[in-house]
């Protein structure tokens, strides 16, 4: 007796899980992007933030957003929901000597990219991400705070539950298309230069998750790489500069006039 589609889809199984997340984290991944970028959200973050750093906190609220709506949500729902088992999640592959070598590797091959690029425009349009000219120490903390689960998202939905469960049903070769192809595309708001770069990086990255079989080990080397491309960005580009608590902060605004800082 064949299976009913329908029902597979409606009660998660087989490929019915996969059908509810690859749309469902593309639309929240679109619905973050928007609503953390639109007026009202600006409007919020003047009413909560410190008055000295609103442009840091509106920065960091959408990262922790994103590692909520994009990572935990969709990847709790569709393990609870479903018969997929996430042994990847678990940090103990990260510990064997295979582990160290990938990501070693691929910390010196994107640190090597960072500091080869670290002085081009896209970069200097990029990053940092806090656009504030005048960064705080506590800038530079809130900025290296935040990325921490903010990339653990996204090991965890490009490199986890976005890669891992598509190996049984669509084989090693087309799982790495998805994730790819997906990472790749969701960056295309970075510019041509950081989005076509996506794809080698993103398919590196999953080798790595799927070989090692854990998401820790392209996690440890994407925020490694994060980190050391702000401090070449920041230290690079002129605009920036790090000042002490006394002194006063200059206003930033988007590009909409709203304003950031």
């Amino acid at each position: 007796m064949q299976s009913d589609p329908v029902a597979n889809i409606l009660t998660l199984q087989p490929l019915g899980e996969l059908v509810v997340v690859l749309p469902g984290f593309v639309l929240l991944f679109l619905a973050h992007h928007f609503l953390t970028r639109s007026h009202a959200y600006a409007r919020l973050i003047r009413t909560i933030a410190p008055r000295c750093l609103p442009d840091a906190c509106a920065v960091a609220v959408r990262r922790i957003a994103f590692a909520v709506v994009v990572g935990a949500v969709p990847g709790i729902l569709l393990i609870r929901c479903s018969e997929v088992t996430a042994p990847w999640i678990s940090p103990a592959g990260l510990l064997g000597p295979e582990s160290f070598r990938w990501t070693v590797s691929i910390v010196a091959l994107m640190s090597a990219l960072s500091i080869a690029l670290h002085r081009s425009p896209a970069a200097w349009h990029n990053y940092p991400q806090i656009r504030s000219p005048a960064w705080r120490p506590a800038t530079h903390v809130l900025n290296v705070a935040t990325w921490i689960p903010y990339l653990f998202a996204c090991e965890f939905a490009y490199r986890g539950y976005l890669l891992f469960p598509l190996v049984e049903h669509i084989g090693i070769s087309g799982a790495i298309a998805v994730s790819t192809s997906l990472y790749a595309a969701l960056h295309i708001t970075r510019g041509p230069a950081e989005s076509l770069g996506c794809v080698p990086v993103g398919a590196l990255l999953a080798i790595a998750s799927l070989h090692t079989g854990t998401i820790w080990v392209p996690y440890v080397a994407h925020l490694g790489a994060a980190v050391l491309n702000d401090l070449l960005t920041f230290h690079a580009n002129p605009s920036f500069r790090t000042v002490r608590r006394q002194e006063p902060l200059e206003e930033v605004h988007d590009e909409n006039g709203d304003l950031l800082a």
